[in-house]
């Protein structure tokens, strides 16, 4: 009886790949498409394509007002989004007018005699302050 072997040689030949990757970066400086061209050891080429976007920066600014005159100016403070790029918090605070009022008036009660001052909440939540001064007739 005679055997028979069949000898089957597969030679995988690479070819060429081209591969795109899609990036994202907080750096403007990085956005752009950067082609890089890479030799195999067998000589083929493989082109390797990095597509850069800009991921987006947050920019919110506030107004506010108080009656607390320290508190009046700009403070900005910087987060850090979901993406890792900066957010951007402007606070804008302006100083909201309080009110002062003097009152003179006369009495014929000696006891009435003096100087009195009350301070009241405004419309807008400040401080009104009324002095009342009261003379002898």
């Amino acid at each position: 009886m005679r055997f028979y072997c069949k000898l089957i040689i597969t030679t995988l030949l690479p070819s060429a790949s081209n591969t795109t990757s899609n990036l994202t970066s907080c750096d403007p400086a990085d956005v752009g498409t950067e082609i890089d061209t890479l030799i195999a050891y067998n000589g083929c080429d493989s082109i390797l394509t990095s597509i850069t976007s800009l991921n987006t920066t947050y920019t919110l600014t506030v107004n506010a007002s108080d009656c607390d005159l320290a508190n009046v100016g700009t403070v900005i403070d910087t987060f850090s989004s979901v993406l890792g790029c900066d957010s951007i918090v402007t606070t804008i605070t302006s100083l909201l007018p309080s009110s002062s009022n003097t009152i003179n008036l006369t009495s014929c009660d000696p006891l009435a005699v003096g100087t009195s001052v009350d301070t009241f909440i405004s419309a807008l939540g400040c401080d009104s302050i009324v002095t009342v001064n009261t003379s002898l007739w």
